[in-house]
């Protein structure tokens, strides 16, 4: 019975089955409705089976994949949706990249920008500060206040105090008047702050008789003991000089590496002026060279940060008051007098007063004054436009003479209270600041030499404190002195 049964059976597979169109037999249909579910079952996680492949495949030989031809690429169509699902199937697709990416971005951009910017910005930015941290402005140790004694604070409220005769003593021992070249004080009354002169220091018969502190200025002085007249050539006084001693007991270190002559004229409260052949003025010759370029550089700020927005200059009204006219906008207002008719418009002595619009507050002020040769500025009294005349005005303004040979500050304007406001910088070490005004109130950086010209005259010790840095290039950054406390740099 069994053996009937099995050769009943093994025919019938091997048989045509009835009911089909075509003379497939049991065995043809269940292998190949086999193949059909093991194909779609492994197609759907990426596999193929042996079973899969078609019964001609089999007999084809096994190819080197390091040695094969690379095959033509497969047309995709039919394979992938023409345009993306709204929402992907959670399981991979069949047809991976042909070329991956290498390593993925870590943060990928969560939404990139739909078109690239057309144009980048138009105007890089003016001044990169990295590495310019300690030559800011004028630098450390000439623009702001700063203290060289450990433990002692320097002048650290918004505004000096104005010039006044009542002293309330504050101190700063940063740079008041820096020459480059010489100091010849041929006629004055007094230089107050610290004073460091690379070449010789010679003070004649009307010469200033007072140094350091002064009679009547803001008493901002450097600390006690402290160095504060520094001359790397040679020293003489045909006049008695009094050195930091208002009050009894005050005293500082005048250091000289020259020679000198009539020690005796110099009255420090009995500390002897000091001869050090050897003093260190690296640091000070070091920042010559960087005062040098900024003039240079500061010459060519203009349009960039003011003048083709509206700042400007006039004579205006029946004082025939000299106005600077400030924008809104530019944190930094710079005035660029380059015509002759301009320059000739600072030694008018008729103008009775500079004065500055209600826009300038809280602006940084860059005055250029282009013209080579010999220059003359008559001093006015200064005021905003609401007229008051503040410290903090003085701190913001620089005066900055690129080319000159020679800068006269004149006296010819006949006022009493003839003071020049802001800050000076001269950047031709072959040039000459003559100081032949009343009073002058600010910062004093004069490559060349620095002649003290009027019987009365005063350079009174302000900052250059500005709301906003004037801008430097890379190459200024690069010559940001070296020298460290060992080698001359009180500030380092």
């Amino acid at each position: 019975m069994r053996f009937s049964y099995l050769l009943w059976f093994s025919m019938s597979v091997a048989g045509p089955v009835s009911g089909l169109e075509d003379n497939r037999t049991l065995h043809d249909v269940i292998h190949e409705e086999r193949r059909y579910v093991l194909f779609n079952s492994r197609r759907l996680s990426g596999e193929c089976l042996d079973i899969c492949v078609d019964e001609n495949e089999k007999s084809a030989p096994l190819v080197d994949a390091k040695t094969a031809p690379p095959t033509e690429p497969q047309d995709p169509v039919g394979m992938e949706t023409q345009e993306p699902t709204d929402s992907p199937t959670g399981s991979p697709t069949v047809k991976i990249t042909g070329s991956p990416t290498l390593s993925p971005s870590k943060n990928p951009t969560p939404s990139p920008t739909k078109n690239p910017t057309a144009s980048p910005t138009s105007v890089p930015t003016a001044s990169p500060v990295v590495g310019c941290t300690n030559i800011e402005n004028l630098g450390r140790g000439f623009s702001e206040a700063t203290s060289i004694v450990e433990g002692k604070l320097a002048f650290d409220e918004e505004c000096y105090p104005s010039i006044t005769s009542v002293p309330d003593w504050k101190f700063d021992d940063s740079v008041g008047v820096f020459a480059g070249l010489n100091y010849q004080g041929d006629k004055g009354a007094g230089v107050e702050g610290k004073l460091v002169v690379l070449g010789n220091l010679k003070v004649s018969n009307k010469g200033p008789e007072n140094f350091v502190s002064v009679v009547e200025g803001t008493h901002v002085v450097p600390h006690p003991n402290t160095d504060c007249i520094i001359v790397g050539g040679d020293l003489k006084a045909d006049t008695k000089v009094d050195v930091y001693n208002q009050e009894d007991g005050q005293t500082c270190n005048l250091i000289y590496a020259g020679d000198a002559k009539k020690l005796n004229k110099w009255n420090n409260d009995k500390n002897f002026p000091q001869h050090d052949e050897n003093y260190n003025m690296d640091f000070y010759t070091q920042m010559k060279e960087v005062f040098k370029k900024k003039s240079e550089h500061w010459a060519t700020l203009g349009g960039l940060l003011g003048a083709d927005s509206g700042t400007s200059f006039e004579v205006v009204g029946d004082e025939d008051d000299f106005v600077f006219k400030c924008t809104n906008t530019d944190e930094i207002q710079v005035f660029n007098f380059v015509l002759k008719e301009d320059v000739k418009m600072l030694e008018n002595e008729d103008s009775k007063t500079f004065k500055y619009s209600d826009e300038c507050d809280d602006k940084t002020i860059l005055i250029n004054v282009h013209k080579p040769g010999d220059v003359k500025v008559t001093p006015r009294e200064t005021f905003h436009m609401n007229n008051y005349n503040s410290p903090c005005l003085t701190q913001r303004i620089l005066w900055n003479f690129p080319k000159a040979s020679k800068v006269k500050i004149t006296n010819e304007n006949s006022e009493e209270n003839s003071e020049f406001y802001g800050s000076i910088l001269t950047g031709n070490e072959d040039g000459e600041l003559v100081m032949a005004a009343r009073g002058h109130s600010g910062r004093v950086i004069v490559a060349g030499t620095i002649r003290h010209d009027d019987n009365d005259s005063v350079f009174h010790s302000y900052p250059f404190k500005p709301p906003k840095a004037l801008p430097d290039t890379p190459e200024i950054c690069a010559l940001k002195p070296t020298a460290g406390l060992d080698a001359g740099n009180p500030y380092y």
